[in-house]
């Protein structure tokens, strides 16, 4: 499976991103999903994955709202505008 591949399907958009430092001392970026959603902290699964339970059990497990309160879940964002 390429990088792309692999990054593109982990869990989380917000996660999805890896960023590494090139030879000729450069910084890579590859974001599948763009970075708009770790910019704003927006917690969405991402398209490949689409697994909200599986999301909410991670964001639990690894107490990312104790750690970033302004984390927010973007189908409460939806559900706000309906």
């Amino acid at each position: 499976m390429l990088r792309r591949e692999a990054i593109a399907a982990w869990v989380e958009t917000a996660t999805a991103v890896a960023v590494r430092l090139s030879s000729n001392d450069e910084v890579e970026m590859l974001a599948p999903h763009g970075v708009a959603d770790l910019v704003q902290l927006v917690l969405r699964p991402t398209p490949t994955r689409r697994d909200w339970p599986l999301l909410r059990q991670r964001t639990a497990q690894k107490r990312w709202l104790e750690r970033w309160p302004h984390l927010r879940f973007a189908e409460a964002e939806a559900e706000s505008q309906v």
